[in-house]
C-alpha cells in the first residue's frame, strides 16, 4: 500500500489531531510508502466501521468497552 493508491477513496475533511510522542515517527518506520497519516485514516475508519455494525446490532465488544477516554490505555490491565 502507498498513498497514491489510497487517492479518491472518498471525499475527506481535514482535522488536526494531536499523537502521542514518537507514534508518527514509529508507524512512518513500518510503513514508508504510506506514511502515519494514511495509516491512522484506516485505523479510524475501521474502528468506525466496526462501531457502526455493533451499534447497528445494539451489542458492544468487550474489546471496545475496555477503549478509556481518560488516556492512552497505556498500563492499564488489557
Amino acid at each position: 500500500m502507498d498513498k497514491y493508491s489510497q487517492r479518491n477513496k472518498g471525499k475527506l475533511e481535514k482535522k488536526s489531531i494531536r499523537l502521542f510522542k514518537g507514534d508518527a515517527e514509529f508507524l512512518d518506520e513500518f510503513y514508508p510508502r504510506a506514511g502515519h497519516t494514511i495509516i491512522i485514516r484506516i485505523l479510524v475508519r475501521n474502528f468506525c466501521k466496526k462501531l457502526q455494525e455493533n451499534f447497528n446490532r445494539k451489542e458492544i465488544p468487550d474489546e471496545l468497552r475496555g477503549l478509556t477516554l481518560e488516556g492512552s490505555g497505556e498500563g492499564e490491565p488489557s
